[in-house]
């Protein structure tokens, strides 16, 4: 272990535990941006939870967003780009009627068709570019100049959930389709132009067809995929994604969803969310390192599900949360969305408004800012802050 990870693991270690729970506060230096960024939805100010912006992609200066749109018949997928201050997100292309018609005509009169790269994840390319992968298996660029072009498209996909970046490699994740509905990876060592499946090993311990990969990170050369609900299936590379283990983790809260896994120094944070009997949702954080993972007292953050997590310019864990406010019948749902930070004792958790849109993606800048943004509002924190 260097200093440096050393030291990163030893306070992840400290803050975990916690000592005492996280007190509400303002935005914790994030400035808000209300009305920055373009709604994906036809019809006003409502946007469906399953819609919108799903993913951050640092670029350049700011970011691009990648997420999908409901032109009133069908959600077509939509990127959003920056404007030169990074203060405002816009879809580009733009449904603007250019289809024909006006969003509700378009293709065949299905509304607009959408734009842009149609990925279900994405990660950073060479010369600012943004590569996905669709659900189908498909690799594409997004370049600079807007421009999409398609990739390879390897065989034996079911479908893909995830991507992450190993250096100089692409590590996808899914099911394959032989054998039917078996966890596979998908390596690519020349930015997606050629394609090679990894058969993943299957948990021996997983009693349920369904636990298969539903999100992957990587640093450096080790690879982290995860299932999404509980018992876990962790599956681990420390060679870029080429051999894979697996392994089971079932010591868990009720109802535990696994949103993602964020790499923090040289140890990692699988986060998501656990249902609650009669209340909220409760974060739920996982820490450890393959082979070597605990359940943490998430007790001192309070009340919650986390959605997305990046890390700050200072190596620390920023954690994107929501809550649901009970339901008013004949009303759209109301959030409220939260942000925890850390402290060198503690968690300081910060609060980014009640309303019909949440907050839905988060990441840093290569400058060190760190950006915020859902279907509606946009919040951006210096790097010194």
């Amino acid at each position: 272990m260097n200093r440096t990870g050393g030291v990163l693991a030893a306070l992840l270690a400290i803050v975990l535990v916690g000592c005492g729970k996280a007190e509400e506060s303002a935005p914790l230096g994030f400035a808000p941006h209300p009305g920055a960024v373009q709604a994906p939805w036809a019809h006003g100010d409502w946007v469906p939870e399953n819609v919108g912006l799903r993913d951050l992609v640092p670029v350049g200066d700011c970011v691009v967003g990648v997420g999908t749109y409901a032109n009133g018949y069908r959600n077509v997928s939509a990127n959003w780009l920056p404007d030169a201050g990074c203060a405002r997100l816009d879809i580009r292309p733009a449904p603007d009627g250019s289809a024909g018609g006006g969003d509700f005509a378009g293709e065949r009169g299905r509304g607009w068709p959408g734009g842009g790269l149609a990925a279900t994840s994405v990660v950073a390319g060479p010369a600012d570019s943004v590569i996905g992968v669709y659900e189908s298996g498909q690799f594409a660029r997004l370049d600079r100049t807007g421009e999409v072009v398609r990739l390879a498209k390897p065989g034996n996909v079911q479908r893909v959930t995830g991507l992450a970046r190993a250096g100089g490699t692409l590590v996808a994740v899914g099911t394959a389709e032989e054998p039917a509905s078996s966890p596979i990876a998908w390596v690519s060592t020349d930015d997606g132009a050629t394609v090679a499946g990894v058969p993943l090993p299957r948990d021996p311990a997983s009693t349920h067809a369904t636990d298969l990969p539903w999100s992957v990170t990587a640093a450096g050369s080790t690879v982290v995929a995860v299932t999404f609900g509980s018992p876990l299936s962790i599956w681990s590379s420390t060679d870029a994604g080429r051999t894979w283990t697996v392994e089971h983790l079932d010591d868990l809260p009720k109802s535990t969803n696994v949103e993602g896994v964020l790499p923090v120094g040289d140890r990692w944070l699988l986060y998501g969310s656990a249902e609650a009997e009669r209340g909220p949702n409760r974060p739920v954080l996982i820490s450890g390192t393959p082979g070597d993972w605990r359940l943490d007292d998430t007790a001192a953050l309070g009340e919650g599900g986390i959605v997305a997590a990046t890390v700050d310019a200072r190596g620390l864990p920023v954690l994107l949360g929501r809550t649901y406010l009970p339901h008013v019948p004949e009303q759209n749902q109301t959030y409220c969305s939260t942000v925890w930070t850390r402290t060198t004792t503690d968690w300081a958790r910060g609060s980014l408004g009640c309303a019909q849109q949440p907050a839905t993606a988060i990441t840093t800048l290569r400058d060190g800012r760190v950006v915020i943004a859902g279907n509606r509002d946009l919040w951006i924190r210096p790097a010194s802050a």
